[in-house]
């Protein structure tokens, strides 16, 4: 598969998308593989090339970390949704996640890929570590 997933931060920055524990979506592995693999990041990043880590898994859910915050893509600046979507196709990716990617045409955070993983009825704390600018946290309801 091409790479067409960019991180959307500064060079050096570090920044990191941590979740609370969640219940995933039974196929969750495979679906962060097929995004990890369409995934390309800054050469030398400080947390590697690797997008998922999954901090914590058992009976009770996942921990997911994310190795960035905000992602950027091959079609959004041009917001080209069809040239998008006959890439995706030609480049082997899921219905799933092409279904995914023309609904984050132009915003794609870490936080919409730990949405697209869990099963509904959740709330989920985002905890988002920034070493230049400091850290946030929120809560998502799936």
């Amino acid at each position: 598969m091409e790479t067409f997933i960019y991180s959307g931060m500064d060079d050096a920055t570090v920044t990191t998308t941590r979740s609370s524990l969640f219940n995933p979506v039974s196929n969750y592995q495979e679906i962060l593989n097929e995004f990890e693999n369409c995934y390309e990041s800054y050469e030398g990043k400080p947390q590697g090339d690797k997008l998922f880590w999954v901090a914590s898994e058992s009976n009770e859910g996942i921990i997911l970390v994310v190795n960035d915050c905000i992602m950027s893509h091959t079609f959004m600046d041009e917001a080209d949704l069809d040239g998008m979507i006959e890439f995706m196709k030609s480049n082997g990716n899921s219905e799933a996640a092409i279904e995914f990617m023309t609904k984050h045409v132009e915003e794609l955070y870490a936080a919409d890929f730990i949405e697209l993983i869990a099963l509904p009825g959740q709330t989920i704390t985002i905890q988002i570590t920034d070493l230049e600018y400091g850290n946030t946290e929120s809560e998502m309801n799936t």
